[in-house]
Parts: structure tokens; sequence; C-alpha cells
């Protein structure tokens, strides 16, 4: 359990960094953004972090609503987590 918000911060670089590659499953990796929809981590993609969601999938093509995933994204972080569903594509598949 995290319990400050220096925890919170190490976590977030963890998952950006960790050269162990904890927060990584084969092709699968953890990604967090707060909800001002701007990246705070990324498993995959350092460079994503500080970005909104709208501009990563603006930055790697994904023609998906990033504005309506990211609401859908707050909604079930607002209600203690969940699956979130979305659209998929070649290069996007949505498992949070």
């Amino acid at each position: 359990m995290i319990s400050s918000s220096a925890g919170l911060n190490e976590t977030f670089r963890n998952i950006t960094s960790d050269p162990t590659g904890f927060f990584k499953l084969g092709s699968f990796y953890a990604f967090v953004y707060d909800f001002d929809s701007r990246c705070v981590a990324h498993g995959a993609r350092s460079d994503f972090v500080g970005m909104t969601l709208n501009e990563v999938f603006q930055t790697v093509n994904i023609p998906l609503d990033a504005n309506d995933l990211h609401r859908k994204f707050a909604a079930a972080a607002r209600a203690g987590g969940g699956w979130v569903q979305c659209e998929s594509n070649s290069s996007f598949v949505c498992l949070t």
C-alpha cells in the first residue's frame, strides 16, 4: 500500500523506468493517467509521461476517442476500480 505522495511518485517512476520489468508482462504494461487526463507513468513509452491521453493517441495515430476513454477511466476510478471497455484496432487493446 502506498501511504505518501513520495511513495506514489516512486511507484510512478518505477512503472515508467523499472529495469526489472516488474510492471510489464510481454506486450502488456502498466500506465497511469491522472484525473486531468495527463499521463503520470507509462511502462512502455516514457516519452508519454506528461502528455494527455488525446496527445498520446495523436502521437501514435490511434483512431479512438481519447476523451471518451478518459471519461470511462475516471468513472471506473471513482467507482473504486473496474474494467473499461473500448474499441480496439491492431495497435491498441483496452484491458484496464
